[in-house]
């Protein structure tokens, strides 16, 4: 893990998200929390009547300052970045041109509603970015103990086969486990092969290793 970007709105989703991006950052990777200044920004400031040179500029502070100021002494390195244009196409855009190993979010952004599905920048992300994106709960981050274990969706062609290869770069990484999952309709498990692809298959540290060096 060299590189990660955040998606940072001061809102507490993308909060979490920064505080869990630095936890798995350390000091093995740099972090670049970006903040992405929508165009529909300036014509709201407009129809109120409101500077938005002014809102960017205190956006941008507060991204150098107060959002980012607990994770900075977490991290080797972190740079902070404030972008235009469509929130989800910047945030990849920026990752791309970093060469980021993964774009963190939360869940909600600081518009996005307080239900069970994701934000619609969250949910265009997973749709649309090139690089892993990782999803994080507004709830209180939990760190990547050793020892535990990452569950990953078992699923068909490349996404799956991407997903699956790099949960276990980052598990062997940090010594934690595997544990594989495949789902299956109802009218599968009405065939014998259904039964069988309900078993989770686990993986522990030393197997990844192995694994890997095959």
């Amino acid at each position: 893990m060299r590189r990660l970007v955040v998606g940072v709105d001061g809102s507490p989703g993308s909060l979490a998200a920064l505080e869990w991006a630095a936890q798995l950052a350390g000091q093995d990777a740099a972090l670049d929390a970006v903040h992405v200044w929508p165009a529909a920004s300036d014509v709201l400031a407009a129809a109120v009547q409101v500077d938005s040179e002014r809102l960017r500029r205190d956006a941008d502070d507060q991204l150098r300052g107060a959002w980012t100021a607990a994770v900075r002494r977490q991290v080797r390195e972190l740079h902070c970045e404030l972008l235009d244009g469509d929130p989800a196409g910047a945030l990849a855009g920026a990752a791309d041109r970093l060469g980021a190993e993964a774009i963190v979010v939360g869940r909600h952004g600081r518009s996005g509603p307080a239900a069970s599905t994701v934000g619609h920048v969250t949910a265009a992300l997973v749709r649309h970015a090139t690089r892993p994106v990782i999803v994080v709960h507004e709830q209180p981050a939990r760190r990547l103990e050793r020892g535990e274990r990452i569950v990953v969706g078992l699923g068909h062609g490349p996404a799956g086969r991407a997903a699956l290869h790099w949960a276990a770069d980052l598990a062997r990484a940090r010594g934690m486990g595997l544990s594989l999952v495949r789902t299956v309709g109802l009218p599968s498990l009405l065939r014998a092969e259904g039964l069988v692809e309900l078993l989770a298959y686990t993986i522990d540290p030393g197997a990844l290793k192995d694994w890997a060096e095959e």
